[in-house]
């Protein structure tokens, strides 16, 4: 509990509001003024933990407003991999959410970060996420959404201050009903040799609509960076907008995107009819292969987990 190590830990304090800042904008104050709880995790030197430590936040209370302050800190040398999930009780329908993470990834360090996120139809997601990345340092998210809310707004950053540090932003969102997402990742490349990736891909369908928005900044000398968002539409009346953003601040930066935005195969539909599949099945074998993620650097419990919740679309049958 993040309330428990304050009071135990004096030099807690500098770590908060370093990376997200407290006047960025109403919801990061009100989570400064109004919130309370959120985890501590702190990973001592030259340590590596086997398994996932999970963590999960959950709102019991219809209309409440969430808003913990987290933070993890990875010392020099270490290593952690980070399972979090969100969700309310079966009797909330409404809720706002607006949690703060800050992530300090310390000298080759290594940070593997999941979430897994299920909310009711009527959630408003707000989190603010910040990462500071020293030399060597690695930090990986994996954000999955796999059913309808009413709405989210998130673009966590990562600060590369260390030379040879790196990141890797995964997104695998199925946007279904009338869910509107605004989502992305924002990635300064300040050290010397660093570099960063996000890959964003997601299925929209019903009234749904999806921004997707990635900035990459190359200000040092030899870093790279790639933007990459894949997107199916699977009905008229969904939307996915892919608005990538490259800002070149050295000449020996080299930074690229791509962005791919379409509806599914139908050589691929008839294929899988012409066997025996019902069209129902046959879109949500083709829409869980489109996103099943290729995460080799996860450990196979991890994988498990995504696997398992992907398998629930083919489940569900879209």
């Amino acid at each position: 509990n993040i309330e428990e190590a304050l009071e135990k830990y004096d030099w807690l304090k500098k770590y908060f509001w370093n990376v997200v800042e407290v006047d960025q904008d109403k919801f990061t104050a009100a989570a400064e003024l109004y919130g309370r709880g959120g985890c501590f995790i702190r990973v001592a030197p030259n340590t590596r933990i086997k398994f996932p430590i999970q963590a999960c936040l959950f709102i019991g209370t219809h209309g409440a407003f969430q808003a913990p302050h987290n933070v993890i800190i990875a010392e020099p040398g270490s290593e952690i991999h980070i399972l979090t999930g969100c969700t309310t009780g079966y009797k909330v329908k409404k809720a706002l959410h607006a949690g703060i993470t800050e992530i300090y990834v310390k000298h080759r360090a290594r940070v593997t970060f999941t979430m897994i996120h299920s909310w009711p139809d009527e959630a408003d997601v707000r989190p603010r996420t910040g990462v500071l990345i020293e030399d060597e340092g690695v930090f990986i998210s994996n954000y999955i959404s796999l059913y309808p809310f009413k709405s989210l707004q998130a673009c966590p950053v990562a600060y590369l201050i260390g030379k040879n540090s790196s990141v890797k932003f995964n997104n695998i969102m199925y946007v279904s009903k009338s869910t509107r997402i605004d989502s992305g990742a924002r990635i300064v490349l300040s050290g010397e040799g660093a570099k960063g990736e996000s890959i964003f891909k997601s299925v929209a369908t019903g009234n749904a609509v999806i921004v997707n928005r990635g900035e990459i900044v190359g200000a040092a000398p030899h870093t790279r960076g790639h933007l990459e968002c894949r997107g199916l539409v699977l009905c008229p009346s969904a939307t996915i907008r892919a608005i990538p953003e490259l800002v070149a601040k050295h000449s020996q930066t080299d930074l690229s995107h791509e962005a791919a935005i379409g509806k599914l195969q139908e050589e691929q539909l008839h294929y899988l009819m012409a066997r025996g599949v019902s069209p129902d099945m046959a879109i949500s074998l083709l829409v869980k292969g489109f996103l099943d993620p290729e995460m080799p650097e996860l450990p196979p419990m991890l994988q498990a987990e995504i696997k398992k919740s992907l398998a629930m679309l083919e489940d569900r049958g879209l």
